[in-house]
Parts: C-alpha cells; sequence; structure tokens
C-alpha cells in the first residue's frame, strides 16, 4: 500500500563494506551433535548383519514380515572423551538400553523432539570402538502390511500409514567434537564426510563442518578481532546462512535474517573492534538426507530417505555412503 507525504525521504548512507575474516574463536563449549543412522541387526541377539543404513534395516524386516524381539547395534569411535554426552533415541517398543554392555535408563524426553529419550552415557564411553545396543519388540499389524504390499490399495490410504515399529536413527549429544575424512562436493556450499571420531573441539576453526561441527544445529557463539579506520561501515554476509545475531565491543548491534548487511556505524570504533556473532544454524546437517546423489536435493519426499524397494541387501543405487554436508556461513 502506497501513501502520499511531503516529508523528504531520508537519505541513504554512505557506508564503508565490511566482511568477515575466515577465523573465528569459538566462545564456550557448544552442544555439538554426532547423527548415528547405520546399524546391525540380529534376531537372536547372537548374529549380526553388516552395518546397514537404518532405512535398509526397516525395509528389508518389512519384506520379511518380521514379529519378535531385535537387537539393534549402533558402533561409533572416540579419539578423546567428552565430559558430557547424551545418546538421545526414540522409544520404538523398547525393551532395553546398552552401551558398551553396561545397562542405562532413560533421564527423560529431548528438548530436540519429544519422541526422543535421554540416556546419559558419558561415564561408560571409551577411547577407541563404542557399541550401543538396543533391543525392542518389532513388530507392525496387517493393516500396515496390507497398505504397502496388498492389491487395489489407494494412494490415500498409503498416506494414512503409521507403522507400529520404526527403526530409527540415534543420536549423540555433548561437548565434543566430530571429526573425519572431509572432501569437496559438486559445488563450493557442499563438503562430503565419512569415518567419524568424537574428539576435543578447537577454540579456533575457519569451518563449522572440517573443524569438528559437521553435524551441528542450534546456536554457535563466535569471536573475531577486526580492524577499521572507517567507522561509517556496515557488515556485509555473503555466504548462507540461517539467522546472525551480532555484538560489537559488547553492545547489542542486531540481526540479519532475510537481508545480508548490517550498520554498525554507531558502535565501531576507530583501530580494533570485536565482533562477536550468535549463528543459528537448522537442522539440516543433523537429519540430513545425508546420502543422496545430488548432494543437496531442493526437493525432499519421505522416498528420499526411505528409498523403499530399491534395497537389497543393504544396497541401493539411489544411496551414497557418504555423509553430504552443507555450509553455514563458513
Amino acid at each position: 500500500m502506497l501513501y502520499l507525504s511531503n516529508e523528504t525521504p531520508e537519505k541513504e548512507k554512505d557506508l564503508k563494506q565490511l566482511y568477515l575474516n575466515s577465523e573465528f574463536e569459538v566462545v564456550g563449549k557448544p552442544l555439538n551433535n554426532l547423527t548415528l543412522d547405520m546399524v546391525s541387526y540380529s534376531k537372536d541377539g547372537i548374529n549380526y548383519s553388516k552395518p546397514m543404513y537404518h532405512l535398509a534395516v526397516f525395509d528389508q524386516l518389512l519384506h520379511d514380515r518380521y514379529k519378535g524381539k531385535l537387537h539393534l547395534k549402533y558402533t561409533f569411535n572416540v579419539e578423546k572423551l567428552p565430559k558430557n554426552c547424551i545418546l538421545l533415541a526414540e522409544d520404538t517398543n523398547t525393551l532395553s538400553v546398552k552401551i558398551n554392555d553396561n545397562e542405562i535408563k532413560s533421564i527423560g524426553h529431548a528438548e530436540l523432539e519429544k519422541a526422543l529419550l535421554r540416556y546419559d552415557v558419558a561415564k561408560y564411553l571409551q577411547n577407541g570402538k563404542n557399541e550401543i545396543l538396543i533391543t525392542i519388540d518389532y513388530f507392525q499389524s496387517e493393516q500396515v502390511y496390507y497398505a504397502l504390499f496388498g492389491e487395489n490399495v489407494t494412494e490415500s490410504l498409503k498416506n494414512c500409514l503409521a507403522y507400529d515399529t520404526d527403526i530409527e536413527a540415534v543420536f549423540l549429544r555433548g561437548d565434543f567434537a566430530v571429526y573425519g575424512n572431509f572432501e569437496q562436493g559438486k559445488s563450493d556450499e557442499i563438503i562430503l564426510g565419512e569415518n567419524f571420531i568424537i574428539g576435543e573441539q578447537k577454540n579456533q576453526i575457519s569451518c563449522l563442518i572440517t573443524d569438528g561441527f559437521p553435524f551441528f544445529s542450534g546456536d554457535i557463539t563466535l569471536k573475531q578481532k577486526i580492524f577499521v579506520k572507517n567507522t561509517n561501515s556496515e557488515l556485509i554476509i555473503n555466504k548462507r546462512f540461517h539467522l546472525i545475531e551480532v555484538k560489537v565491543n559488547g553492545e547489542q548491534a542486531g540481526k540479519i535474517m532475510f537481508g545480508n548487511k548490517l550498520d554498525l556505524s554507531k558502535l565501531l570504533k576507530v583501530g580494533e573492534n570485536e565482533l562477536e556473532i550468535v549463528l543459528t544454524v537448522g537442522n539440516r546437517n543433523l537429519l540430513g538426507p545425508f546420502h543422496t546423489k545430488e548432494q543437496e536435493p531442493l526437493g525432499i519426499s519421505p522416498q528420499t530417505f526411505e528409498r523403499m524397494n530399491t534395497w537389497n541387501d543393504g544396497e541401493s543405487p539411489n544411496f551414497v555412503k557418504k555423509y553430504s554436508f552443507v555450509k553455514t556461513l563458513l
């Protein structure tokens, strides 16, 4: 809507453009994540399958119409023991949860997702290989099998499908870093990774993904020094991000969400200045999709994750073993 006015429009400031340096200091010990979406399964608790994508296991069980006790083994490696570490796992008719042969009990629901239960595993971790063993009572009703494999099933019925038992990824959350083998993806915004290991967080980082935070989501506070000669300046963010909150020399400067610039002229001083940035990172690198050929699909559906009816012994032509991560700011 437009209004006529006799007022003189405010003249746009002629501001010098400032850009962030590539190196940041990490403030504190942000809570980090490791997603475990590969699992070995056993029906007798003795003989286990090879590690497979959790939804490949689910697809196999559906086609087998399996019903009974099921043992799910998730493994991960630790180089440096963290002080705090919580296992997040969904209750899928869970009978017991063990870590390195120690049975553990839930300490409540997770803030990330109420369906996830929290288990304190820090004191049971060990350097080297670690094993999480979740035993569940697996079953599906006949209605599930009819909707999936019956004749003359309508799309609307399939869309109403709710499983009685799911095979889910689990998550570790704590004051640790996650390192691995990384390489450039198809674009500058994509990094591929594999062979992850839990280690100690760095004080200085230049890339969230390769410097210990590939699965990070939430808020991380970063600092850096900038030197200015002209205080009439604005900060320009020329990279992808979700939300950034900026402080200059301890004073609140504002937030950037839908634009890419912020006027800092009232808070800057000639010489050295300290920028503090609270970077909010979404759940893309926590939940995926990780294993697609596109690496960053712009449209997703349940089939992007499930790949139903394409699996054969844990392998699918639509599944890539390496994990794809999307850069956020750095």
